[in-house]
């Protein structure tokens, strides 16, 4: 299924119900997504969902008459196994929604109980995966090409195909994961505050011509959520990941409702 304004917003109603869509979607925006909440499915294993905002991707903050904190209760959720991408070019603000929440088949019982994975991406529409790679195959990198656990594929065809595979970006976020990882341990062991390799990964990956890179994650009465396995990632290359409130204050949240939770495996 696919929702597309190729220029302009896409727009809920917070006093709303969300958009239930029974398969897999596409939702892009070359403006800002604000206040849609969407409730999908997903039913094979390689299913992604992509909602993709040039702009903003925003939840609003509710407010009672009297002034205070009230719960958005829009959010974006998922059943089924694959994977969920949440991309914008600015700003992911879930506010004091329900957040984004992938749920197995709690939802659906005649689903698989493996859920799908996350994806959360501010401040930057699109990551050169490509150059990434041909980065990855230089000579010169093969100490970082040890962090990332990368076989060298060696000629252009073999990259070409690795690239057409379904989930060759998701290797290659790993990879970049395991680089990042790699060279912060090494220099805490180290105490060497060596951190070149690091940042030589994260410039090819978000090479500064496609930018600029200027967006945060932030969900501070919210959460990012997987409840039957699957791994969650959070990319802010321009930016910062706000994992929001210890306790629901004024929202009246629980904390089971709050922060970065992956509850039944999965790496964040």
């Amino acid at each position: 299924m696919r929702i597309v304004a190729l220029r302009g917003n896409i727009t809920g109603n917070p006093d709303a119900s969300s958009l239930v869509l029974p398969k897999r979607a596409t939702i892009q925006a070359g403006g800002d997504i604000v206040d849609l909440g969407i409730v999908g499915q997903h039913l094979a294993e390689n299913d992604i969902t992509r909602i993709a905002a040039g702009g903003d991707i925003v939840f609003n903050a509710n407010r009672r008459g009297d002034g205070s904190l009230a719960t958005n209760t829009l959010g974006i959720e998922l059943g089924g196994p694959g994977r969920l991408e949440v991309i914008a070019g600015g700003d992911v603000d879930l506010g004091s929604s329900q957040g984004i929440v992938t749920r197995g088949n709690f939802n659906n019982p005649f689903l698989a109980d493996s859920g799908a994975g996350i994806l959360v991406q501010a401040g930057a529409a699109q990551a050169d995966y490509a150059g990434f790679l041909a980065w990855l195959e230089q000579p010169a990198q093969a100490e970082v090409r040890t962090l990332a656990g990368h076989a060298i594929l060696g000629s252009d065809a073999a990259r070409e195909s690795f690239l057409a595979q379904p989930d060759s970006v998701q290797k290659l976020r790993d990879a970049f994961f395991a680089i990042l990882r790699g060279v912060g341990r090494a220099a805490a062991t180290s105490g060497s505050q060596e951190y070149d390799a690091g940042y030589a990964a994260i410039a090819v990956l978000f090479p500064e011509q496609n930018g600029p890179y200027d967006g945060d994650i932030r969900m501070f009465f919210s959460q990012v959520k997987t409840e039957q396995g699957g791994g969650i990632d959070l990319l802010a290359p321009g930016g910062m990941a706000n994992a929001g409130l210890a306790a629901g204050g004024e929202a009246g949240k629980s904390a089971s409702q709050l922060g970065i939770i992956t509850a039944r495996g999965g790496s964040v």
